[in-house]
């Protein structure tokens, strides 16, 4: 087996492609979940739009049913469990994305939704460390940099001159009441909190490695949500209700949100798993790009000067950081972490 020193300086078109799979697959899922993100905003405006948890119900259940159905047809190795010495770090990964997803959708109750952006995007910086705790892996200062260039693109394009004043008033097209500083202090540690769910998931995805199929991870993930969303909707007590959509449209828009979170969590999970590097998470940054053109392409917003200027900042680092070649290990750790690779 050819160790890393041994390879050329240039690379092949297809070696090139090998080495950025992982990369690719996870910046495919970010398009989808784009797409997804859009379709549950348009289900949420209005006055009488659908709660957050029915559409995270919905996303989950539809998701949860097409991964079944999936690896029961294709016979998938170890389904529907998994081997019984990754359970636990499967059922870590299903709570903690659960717990990703619900403190950052919670959090839009009181703060603005560019200030939940900005917090959501330490989570690659996260990941990124509690992989180099978890593997002994190197952390490439060049990674780390284009994080904290990404983050400052991040900044840019949510304009910074709206953010942590005022910040209810970001969102003048829905009808959100006035803020105390208490709740406003309250949703910013639960983006934080939704950070370390989701650094969570994503360092147990690394740690699971070749030892599941990505589908099994991404069912935990979907039970886990449905599981424990489904009470707010079906127990009377709880805040929240359950409704049946009005419109062929929101039907359509409902089935949306499932297939798009089914394809998001399915190449989000192969591609972490290909990719063990913190360069495929950095990925993550491209989804403020592909927000930008939902926006303009859906509601006709056009960007300001500090949101292009944002936009071509994180595509260049993305970019920078995809042509970069992974850091130099030792052979033999980097012989066992190409052969796990090429069993997925």
């Amino acid at each position: 087996m050819t160790s890393l020193h041994a390879k050329p300086i240039s690379m092949s078109w297809s070696e090139r492609w090998e080495d950025s799979k992982g990369m690719a697959l996870v910046l495919t899922s970010e398009m989808f979940g784009t797409a997804m993100a859009a379709a549950a905003r348009l289900l949420e405006m209005g006055e009488d739009g659908m709660t957050t948890l029915q559409i995270i119900f919905v996303r989950f259940g539809i998701t949860l049913c097409l991964s079944t159905l999936y690896m029961y047809l294709n016979s998938i190795p170890d389904f529907p469990f998994g081997k019984r010495e990754v359970r636990g770090l499967l059922v870590l990964r299903g709570l903690g994305g659960f717990v990703g997803v619900f403190g950052f959708y919670y959090s839009l109750r009181y703060i603005a939704i560019a200030e939940a952006l900005i917090l959501s995007f330490l989570i690659p910086m996260f990941t990124a460390y509690a992989c180099s705790f978890f593997f002994k892996q190197a952390f490439d200062k060049r990674q780390l940099y284009a994080g904290l260039v990404s983050f400052l693109g991040v900044i840019l394009i949510a304009r910074p001159d709206k953010l942590w004043f005022d910040a209810p008033n970001l969102h003048e097209d829905q009808d959100v009441p006035s803020v105390t500083p208490f709740q406003h202090l309250s949703a910013v540690i639960m983006v934080l909190i939704s950070d370390l769910g989701a650094t969570t998931a994503f360092t147990s995805i690394r740690v699971i490695g070749s030892r599941a199929h990505p589908l099994l991870s991404v069912n935990y993930y979907a039970i886990a949500s449905t599981v424990l969303s489904g009470p707010f909707l079906f127990i009377p007590i709880l805040p929240s209700e359950f409704r049946l959509p009005y419109s062929q449209r929101e039907w359509s828009l409902l089935v949306g949100i499932g297939v798009f979170g089914f394809g998001l969590q399915f190449l989000m999970t192969a591609g972490l798993v290909k990719d063990k590097s913190p360069r495929a998470t950095n990925m993550m940054y491209s989804s403020v790009v592909f927000g930008l053109g939902m926006d303009w392409l859906i509601w006709g917003v056009v960007p300001g000067w500090s949101s292009w200027v944002g936009g071509a900042i994180v595509a260049l680092a993305t970019l920078w950081v995809a042509l970069q070649k992974p850091a130099v290990r030792g052979k033999q750790e980097y012989d066992i972490v190409r052969t796990e690779e090429d069993e997925v």
